[in-house]
């Protein structure tokens, strides 16, 4: 019998540079954000139990080859996941009291999801500014035992899809971060 160990993340230490990240912040400031959503749930009473943050989509390709290079080459490294290159990114701030409670991104026998549609297999999550308080970041590892990752300005964490994180409410200014969903042929 073959074991095969998959670890629940990746934390990557100035993933992207300063620079590049207020680059980014630019960019998708350029758009108006929409208070986010939760898939399958359209009662913002409801959703607002659960997460309270605002986001924009984005498809800039120069961003987008940047931030999937390092995380195709952690993937062959690590998970070996068949995925495929992104089409686009979330820029999501939580602005004061802003959270994103318990959660996986991704999202099993969807009724909106087609058989042979693509799944989300890993996230990749970069922050892009540390001049706030609070919200922190934690992935849960098994057996009960969460695990806060600290966070810099220009770090990121890649970690399967599948695997349970939050985010703590922010207490102070506006945390902004950009996050990558990977995605490819459903696993087998």
């Amino acid at each position: 019998m073959t074991e095969i160990y998959i670890p629940s993340h990746i934390h990557i230490k100035n993933f992207i540079t300063p620079d590049f990240c207020d680059d980014i912040i630019k960019h998708c400031e350029k758009e108006k954000q929409h208070l986010a959503k939760l898939n399958r749930i359209s009662d913002y009473k409801k959703i607002l139990q659960t997460r309270y943050s605002y986001i924009s989509f984005h498809n800039d390709k120069y961003i987008l080859d940047n931030l999937s290079k390092q995380s195709f080459e952690k993937n062959s490294n690590s998970y070996k996941f068949d995925i495929d290159l992104p089409t686009y990114f979330h820029y999501i701030t939580y602005i004061e009291k802003g959270f994103f409670d318990w959660h996986c991104d991704l999202i099993m026998n969807s009724p909106t999801q087609d058989r042979d549609e693509k799944m989300r297999k890993l996230t990749l999550i970069i922050l892009l500014n540390d001049d706030f308080e609070g919200g922190k970041f934690c992935i849960h590892k098994g057996n009960s035992k969460e695990i806060l990752i600290p966070l810099e300005k220009g770090d990121a964490v890649l970690h399967p899809s599948f695997i349970s994180h939050k985010v703590f409410p922010v207490l102070k200014g506006v945390r902004k971060t950009a996050v990558v969903m990977f995605t490819g042929p459903n696993f087998k």
